[in-house]
C-alpha cells in the first residue's frame, strides 16, 4: 500500500490514462461490466468508501494499468462505516419494492439512488459542475428543468421516474380575445361586463364554432 497521496487528483489521473490508452470512459464501464454513472461516480466521488465503489475504483485502475493507490489516496480504497446523519435514513434503491420506491417523494428517489454508490449530493455537484445550493433546491423542491434532466441523466433514470411533472402534458392556451369576438354573450362568463345582469349565453353555433376554432389555429401559428 502507498502512503503517499498521488500529485494529482484522480480523475486527471484516470483523464491522462484514457488519452494515453485511447480509450473513452463508456468503453472502460462496457469492460467491466459497470454503467457509466456508476464508474464516473466512482472517479469523482469523495466520500464514497463502501465495499462497492472502492472495488469499481480498484478495477478501473487495473484495466488502464495503474496501481489504485497511485491514482487515490489510501482514506478512499479503505472501507469506513457510514456514519449517522440527522437525516432519515433512505436505503439502496435495490432494498425497495417496486411499488415501495415509486412511493418515494423525489429527494429520497435521488438520496436512495446515490446511496447504492456510497455518494452524496457533495460529490454530484462537483461531477455535474452544478452550484450545491441550485443541486439541492432542484433535488428539494425547487422547479429547475434542466437542473433535474442533468442529474437524472447521470444517475441513468427517466427524468419523470423522479418527478413526475417533467412528463406532465402542457396545456394548450386560450385565446380570450379572439373568442369574445365571436362570442361577446361569453364576456359575462369570463368576469366583463355588468355583473349584475344574469348571464344567458346564446345557443351554439356550428358555423361560429368553426370560425372560432379556425381563428385559434391561426393565432397559434403566428406565435
Amino acid at each position: 500500500m502507498k502512503k503517499t497521496a498521488p500529485e494529482l487528483p484522480a480523475h486527471a489521473i484516470i483523464k491522462n490514462a484514457l488519452r494515453q490508452n485511447g480509450l473513452k470512459l463508456f468503453e472502460v464501464a462496457e469492460n467491466l461490466g459497470e454503467s457509466p454513472s456508476k464508474v464516473s461516480l466512482a472517479i469523482h466521488c469523495t466520500s464514497g468508501v463502501g465495499p462497492k465503489p472502492i472495488e469499481t475504483r480498484k478495477k478501473i485502475a487495473r484495466f488502464l494499468g495503474l496501481d489504485p493507490y497511485e491514482v487515490w489516496d489510501a482514506s478512499f480504497l479503505t472501507p469506513k462505516p457510514r456514519q449517522k446523519g440527522g437525516n432519515r435514513k433512505v436505503k439502496r434503491r435495490m432494498e425497495y419494492t417496486k411499488d415501495d420506491w415509486a412511493a418515494l417523494v423525489p429527494k429520497d428517489k435521488v438520496r436512495s439512488i446515490l446511496a447504492e454508490f456510497d455518494t452524496t449530493v457533495q460529490d454530484l455537484s462537483s461531477i455535474l459542475d452544478i452550484p450545491y445550493s441550485t443541486l439541492t433546491s432542484a433535488i428539494y423542491g425547487n422547479f429547475n428543468s434542466d437542473a433535474r434532466l442533468k442529474i437524472a441523466e447521470h444517475l441513468a433514470v427517466a427524468p419523470e421516474k423522479i418527478w413526475p411533472e417533467l412528463h406532465s402534458t402542457p396545456v394548450s392556451s386560450v385565446d380570450f380575445e379572439a373568442q369574445l369576438r365571436l362570442r361577446p354573450d361569453l364576456r359575462k362568463m369570463y368576469g366583463f361586463g355588468d355583473m349584475r345582469v344574469p348571464f344567458s349565453p346564446q345557443p351554439v353555433n356550428p358555423e361560429q364554432t368553426d370560425r372560432a376554432t379556425t381563428v385559434r389555429k391561426n393565432s397559434a401559428a403566428s406565435r
